[in-house]
């Protein structure tokens, strides 16, 4: 026998009901169990979420996972931060985004980065290591990385939801493994100079040395251009490395070697 249809007031009820309990984002299961407390047992709820979500009451964030539409009387805007946190599950805000809230960067990132471990939890469309998604006109990216890349975290409050983004130094950590995610190296290095006085010294020595030994001498490279003095970067220095890295990985073959730290010096000028 097939289930009747929610009628339109009483989805909007279900919804309101959400809405008062604070429950921003919400899959079509905890619709269902907030329509069967208000008394809409043996119902179908997919008809009543397609209409509600075109109606603009709510917004289809993947398969089976919504969130409140800013047409709901008395909801303020759902935050980007928070919108990539619901779809990820288990993620952090991550690259160039982490670096505009840090306020490292005065260009304002047109995609939300998120860090995840799962590839499962990559919504819509995957390609290798990414995969993303558009919502009400923000672009959303999910980059997957190895467990063991996963930590540096805090939570912070973004409005009513509590966020799980980088912390100022793994965000520069991570700024120099991928700098194609963060606005490129030059930007990567202006982030640097401005952090400059606020890096905590011993934590992103033991960030780099947690991450790749290309990453540790990226790091005693820009480190020693700000300045910083020689006997404290003697971790960095001494960090076995097979081979020279390139300073800008997606960079080309080119530039002077720097021996000191293992790098290739394949940039342009004076770069910080």
């Amino acid at each position: 026998m097939s289930r009747k249809n929610i009628p339109e007031n009483h989805a909007l009820a279900t919804v309101r009901a959400l809405a008062e309990a604070r429950i921003r984002i919400f899959s079509s299961a905890t619709f269902r169990n907030y329509a069967k407390k208000l008394g809409f047992e043996g119902t179908s709820t997919s008809n009543a979420l397609s209409r509600l979500t075109k109606q603009a009451w709510i917004v289809r964030l993947r398969k089976g996972l919504y969130a409140l539409g800013s047409s709901m009387t008395g909801q303020a805007p759902i935050h980007e931060f928070e919108i990539a946190m619901g779809i990820a599950q288990e993620g952090a805000i991550s690259y160039w985004t982490a670096l505009h809230f840090h306020g490292l960067t005065d260009q304002i990132p047109k995609i939300i980065y998120t860090m995840i471990t799962q590839a499962g939890k990559v919504p819509h469309h995957q390609r290798g290591n990414y995969g993303g998604c558009e919502i009400e006109g923000v672009q959303y990216q999910f980059v997957l990385v190895n467990p063991e890349s996963f930590f540096g975290l805090e939570k912070v409050w973004i409005g009513e939801a509590r966020i799980v983004i980088t912390d100022l130094e793994k965000t520069l950590i991570d700024a120099l493994s991928k700098p194609h995610l963060c606005g490129g190296i030059d930007e990567v290095f202006h982030c640097f100079h401005q952090a400059s006085s606020k890096i905590h010294l011993d934590k992103i020595i033991g960030y780099a040395l947690k991450a790749s030994g290309a990453v540790v001498k990226r790091l005693g490279w820009i480190l020693s251009k700000l300045e910083i003095k020689e006997s404290k970067l003697k971790k960095l220095k001494e960090f076995p490395l097979k081979s020279v890295c390139k300073l800008d990985p997606s960079g080309k073959n080119i530039g002077q070697y720097n021996f000191v730290w293992q790098v290739r010096e394949n940039i342009y000028g004076n770069k910080i």
